[in-house]
Order: C-alpha cells, then sequence, then structure tokens
C-alpha cells in the first residue's frame, strides 16, 4: 500500500489551499466536522451581520453547513 497524499478542502471556498495556507479550522460538531481556511471562516462570520457576536477580534456565529456554534480569531496578516 502506498501513502496518499491527501489534503483537506476548505468547505467555503472549496480550495485546498489560500495564499499557502491549508484548512485548519474545523467544526466542533463531531457529526459536521467541516474544515475551513481560517481567511474565509473569518470572513463568513463576519459576514453574517444578523447572527454574528464579536468578543476583542473573535467573531462568533454558525458553521456554514451545520449551523452549531462556531468561533474564530482574524487571520494571521
Amino acid at each position: 500500500m502506498g501513502t496518499e497524499n491527501y489534503e483537506v478542502t476548505c468547505c467555503i471556498c472549496y480550495s485546498e489551499r489560500l495564499n499557502g495556507e491549508v484548512p485548519s479550522r474545523t467544526c466542533d460538531n463531531p457529526n459536521c466536522g467541516q474544515s475551513f481556511h481560517i481567511f474565509c471562516l473569518y470572513e463568513w462570520l463576519r459576514s453574517l451581520i444578523q447572527t454574528t457576536r464579536k468578543q476583542g477580534n473573535k467573531v462568533f456565529g454558525e458553521c456554514p453547513y451545520c449551523e452549531q456554534p462556531i468561533s474564530c480569531n482574524p487571520p494571521a496578516s
């Protein structure tokens, strides 16, 4: 058996890499487990004005797939 080179795809932008970064945030819901680039999730949550709240720089909202609570710090500059 060979070793497979498997990369995780971001479930917002559908890319494996964004500016060289791989998806590093995963939904905490074990029945969902979708992965996201920090940048994509942060921008997604910020765009949901009605359902998002902020605490410092961290944004809180709902997973785009399962609607369970999810949070994200801003992407590194």
